[in-house]
């Protein structure tokens, strides 16, 4: 048993997804219940996630990361580019969301 295949490595990652998705529905539910039991909205709007908003600026940023290591790649005589790969996607993915944590605000302080 020195030797775990990917069969139990896998296996084990998909029950913990599971567990955890069911988790986070489960008490999705129960908050609802209890809201319906105490007389108020099954639904609350108050709070907003705008998380479209930042799934997709999230994205872009990545996005954009990739195309400008794609660009250093290409202009540039890098001997190691492999690296700028990923650092310049989580630059860019973090710059991301610092501005929808700013456009949010924005957003939330005009409603």
């Amino acid at each position: 048993m020195d030797d775990l295949g990917p069969g139990v490595v896998l296996t084990t990652a998909l029950l913990v997804a599971g567990f955890t998705l069911y988790s986070f529905i489960r008490a999705g539910h129960t908050e609802r219940m209890a809201r319906i039991q105490l007389g108020q909205e099954a639904t609350d709007n108050t709070h907003r996630s705008f998380l479209e908003v930042k799934f997709g600026l999230l994205l872009l940023g990545i996005g954009m990361g990739l195309s400008v290591g794609f660009l250093l790649e290409k202009v540039t005589s890098l001997s190691d580019a492999d690296v700028y790969y990923p650092a310049l996607m989580l630059v860019f993915g973090g710059a991301a969301l610092v501005y929808s944590y700013f456009l949010i605000e924005t957003l939330r302080k005009n409603d």
